[in-house]
């Protein structure tokens, strides 16, 4: 029995072992792949000078000029920080009132408003009034949705409801 092949077969099968025999070749041989430095001559190999001590890493001051010139800025001038100035009432003023939540109000009219507080000591909570004290602060006064609260010169302000359901009847 007798194969006969066609001619373009032939060439690929020709082709296909020289590249075989070329591939043969370049992976026996045996090639330095070591980096080389430019300027290096082809059978010279240096490395990169290391200090004496072993690091390579030099210290943030060596680069003052370099950390002196932001990346970013078009004229890589250092940016100038404006300073800020701390309000004074800000430093003084006590820690807000913790736990203390405001779940109602009432208004009889005729400016006797009361409010429902509750409290860590209180979850139940407890009606108070303008003036009154509870967990050190004083009911300053009762608005429509929030109370004002005061310690000294602090003054606080807690919601009835959260800023963002707040109903537009009450809003001022």
């Amino acid at each position: 029995m007798h194969l006969e092949l066609s001619r373009p077969i032939w060439i690929c099968v020709a082709a296909l072992l020289g590249l075989a025999v070329l591939n043969a070749g370049i992976w026996l041989a045996d090639i330095k792949t070591d980096p080389i430095l430019p300027g290096a001559a082809p059978t010279e190999v240096r490395t990169a000078a290391v200090p004496a001590s072993g690091n390579v890493m030099q210290p943030l001051s060596a680069y003052s000029e370099t950390l002196s010139r932001p990346l970013f800025q078009p004229q890589r001038r250092p940016m100038k920080i404006p300073a800020v100035a701390v309000s004074p009432d800000v430093t003084r003023q006590p820690a807000a009132p913790d736990g203390l939540r405001v779940l109602g109000m009432i208004d009889d009219g005729q400016g006797a408003s009361r409010v429902l507080i509750s409290s860590p000591r209180s979850s139940q909570g407890m009606w108070v009034a303008v003036g009154e004290d509870i967990e050190g602060w004083t009911i300053a006064s009762i608005g429509a949705g929030a109370i004002t609260l005061s310690a000294g010169p602090a003054r606080r302000e807690l919601s009835l409801f959260a800023p963002s359901a707040t109903p537009a009847s009450i809003r001022k």
